[in-house]
């Protein structure tokens, strides 16, 4: 986009997200399912690293969406 005679690549970019939403109920279902469905960690030297990631998609479902996995469930689903 051009604001007055230049480029504004983040006016686009703002534009770009209003008009194209990306928090659509599939991506929410897909988000959700990386949550209570985590991959399988095999190797202990991964635990660190997969319970981050999980933990990082916990946030992201949190921060994106407004769903929050509480308590007791999160303690399932972690040690499922």
């Amino acid at each position: 986009m051009e604001k007055g005679g230049t480029q504004d690549g983040y006016k686009a970019l703002a534009d770009l997200n209003k008009r194209f939403n990306p928090k659509t109920p599939a991506s929410l279902l897909h988000a959700y399912l990386g949550v209570v469905n985590p991959p399988q960690i095999t190797d202990p030297r991964n635990v660190v690293k997969g319970v981050n990631n999980w933990e990082m998609r916990v946030a992201n479902l949190r921060t994106r969406y407004s769903e929050e996995i509480k308590g007791n469930l999160k303690l399932a689903i972690l040690i499922s």
